[in-house]
């Protein structure tokens, strides 16, 4: 048995305790799109649809991030 959800359902879900932004418009998707979170391993990765701009995809969650501040080269001295 399968059921049909149309645009007019999906704009009246609400699936998430959190509001996201359509990456391509900045559309908010719980007025004007659809998105449904699930877990693949550690990752909470939210498919979402943007019905402003037609952005179809998956957005990951970033739980941490990782990175290094490049050192700068010493500058000599100038004399006075």
């Amino acid at each position: 048995m399968s059921i049909y959800i149309g645009p007019e359902e999906i704009h009246n879900i609400q699936t998430l305790s959190n509001e996201l932004h359509c990456p391509r418009c900045t559309e908010l998707f719980s007025e004007n799109g659809f998105s449904s979170s699930f877990w693949r391993a550690e990752e909470t990765v939210y498919f979402s649809w943007c019905h402003a701009c037609g952005w179809l995809g998956d957005i990951i969650e970033i739980t941490s991030l990782v990175g290094y501040e490049r050192t700068e080269p010493e500058k000599p001295d100038l004399p006075v």
